[in-house]
């Protein structure tokens, strides 16, 4: 039988390691000047969102054990808040790319802003998450 506790450990990894390199291609575009980082942070950005979700969902299966999302408050000392309001930040990020039609191509400096604060909630997040698990 499959351990959703060791599944959602596992599944994590995917959109803290795809978003935080999204925002890390923009800013290589940026700096570098090439049109292709802003390809790929695209693409890597769609990718972290869909996996974000995933590892969301498999959170709340996950939950059974520790039981910490029955009184999410204060919201960012929980763990799955803090994982859930990046994960709807870089999903608004991802729809504002794709229905700006800027999807390969530079975004606006409060895109980036907005990234660089998201990627600072999902990592600061990943810590509670460690905390909660007993890892740190």
């Amino acid at each position: 039988m499959i351990n959703i506790e060791n599944l959602h450990r596992q599944m994590i990894h995917f959109p803290i390691a795809l978003l935080t390199m999204s925002i890390v291609f923009d800013l290589l575009g940026l700096y570098l000047k090439k049109e292709q980082f802003f390809s790929t942070s695209w693409y890597t950005l769609l990718t972290g969102a869909f996996a974000s979700v995933v590892a969301i969902l498999s959170g709340f299966i996950a939950d059974r054990v520790y039981g910490h999302m029955l009184n999410p408050f204060p919201i960012f000392k929980t763990h799955g808040m803090v994982q859930i309001i990046a994960g709807v930040i870089f999903i608004g990020l991802c729809t504002w790319r794709y229905y700006g039609g800027s999807a390969n191509y530079k975004p606006p400096v409060w895109y980036l802003i907005a990234g660089l604060f998201a990627v600072v909630l999902i990592l600061y997040g990943g810590h509670l998450g460690g905390t909660l698990a007993g890892h740190v």
